[in-house]
């Protein structure tokens, strides 16, 4: 059994083909995720009555409030 694997891999014209078909696979699956993020976006985070709403990648931002800057 790994004889057989063995000698269908060492053929360059098997692992030529075996490459194509990876870097084929690769750009379907990339091309998806960039779809899925692209059509699937996060939803957005608001606040009402004097709230504050934090979303993503606020570390170390300041936070303008009514009473000054915050941190």
């Amino acid at each position: 059994m790994l004889g057989n694997n063995l000698a269908f891999l060492q053929d360059p014209g098997n692992r030529a083909v075996l490459g194509w078909i990876g870097g084929g696979i690769v750009v379907v699956i990339g091309g998806l995720w960039a779809a899925f993020k692209f059509f699937f976006k996060k939803p957005t985070v608001s606040a009402s009555n004097g709230g504050v709403a934090a979303g993503r990648d606020i570390r170390d931002t300041d936070i303008n409030t009514r009473g000054g800057s915050k941190r």
